[in-house]
């Protein structure tokens, strides 16, 4: 009888200890176009916060790094080091982002432009990622250029020809809309879905002033996604999409009493929108009061340390 207990609890643990001591790590690998004898850098990115994980020199144009099997899903970056001009200018370095989800990573990319070219050999997640990042790159510029035309034929009372490019940018948000839609259901099983479904807007109605559209887009940007996934802190998602909310908020000409109590507006409907989770509550305002100190903006500091205390 004892034979017949112990031998299966004694496979399964065999069978659990071959399983850790086979498990293998993750590789990432990057060609890279024109590298020029510089140490290049990956980390992980946590909104505007850059963990490094290791560096490394590019060996005949490929450099490569590795991942525990037990790293967490989400966005990482590799910086490429200083172009010649951004020495001179005092400018960022070129740097590459992408997504690692449990699988290994094979990219081709140049020096010169990694943003615009760079191609996915290997990786489900970032093949789906980098290509609707193109296209999203083709609508966002439609959607500018109609916003602009639209703003421009109503302001010079140019009535049929602001009717027409209203029309057109309705339209045109109502498509991507659904672009983004069927493309987070492209993707529904894959890290990638989430961030794709922060690239939701609200509809802003072309014949709408410009005034009007900005004070909608303050009701509802925020509204258009949710602030409770945590694996999302893995990401500038939440960050990015605070930083444009901040941005509405600030017109040209305001002097700083009046730029603080705007921003102060801003930070009641960011809380509004972000406390369902505490842990991304309290990411999101630290990254607020980072911002309003490099800004230097004490009185809006002194808002939220009273209204909205975070130890």
């Amino acid at each position: 009888m004892a034979k017949l207990f112990y031998k299966p609890a004694f496979l399964l643990f065999f069978a659990f200890i071959q399983a850790v001591s086979f498990a293998q790590p993750f590789a990432v690998e990057v060609i890279i176009k024109n590298q020029p004898d510089k140490k290049i850098v990956f980390g992980a990115v946590q909104g505007d916060d850059f963990i490094e994980k290791g560096s490394a020199f590019a060996e005949n144009g490929v450099v490569r790094f590795k991942l525990d099997d037990d790293a967490e899903a989400g966005v990482y970056r590799i910086v490429l080091g200083k172009t010649k001009y951004a020495e001179v200018m005092d400018e960022g370095p070129q740097q590459l982002d992408f997504i690692f989800n449990g699988e290994d990573i094979v990219l081709e990319t140049n020096f010169k432009a990694p943003e615009t070219e760079t191609n996915v050999i290997q990786s489900a997640e970032n093949e789906a990622w980098f290509l609707f990042k193109t296209k999203e790159r083709v609508i966002k510029t439609e959607l500018d250029e109609l916003t602009q035309e639209v703003d421009y034929y109503w302001e010079a009372d140019e009535k049929e020809k602001a009717i027409k490019k209203a029309d057109e940018l309705n339209r045109l948000q109502i498509e991507h809309d659904l672009f983004i839609t069927q493309w987070v259901q492209k993707t529904d099983s894959m890290f990638a879905a989430k961030l794709i479904a922060t690239y939701r807007q609200p509809m802003l109605d072309g014949y709408l002033t410009k005034e009007q559209r900005n004070e909608l887009f303050k009701r509802e940007y925020l509204n258009a996604i949710d602030f409770s996934d945590e694996l999302l802190l893995n990401s500038q998602a939440y960050t990015d999409r605070v930083f444009n909310y901040l941005v509405s908020y600030n017109k040209k000409g305001m002097t700083k009493t009046e730029r603080e109590k705007a921003y102060e507006k801003a930070v009641d409907e960011i809380v509004a929108n972000t406390n369902k989770n505490e842990k991304v509550y309290k990411f999101i305002m630290k990254y607020i009061l980072h911002g309003f100190e490099v800004l230097q903006l004490d009185g809006v500091i002194t808002y939220i340390n009273k209204k909205y205390p975070t130890n």
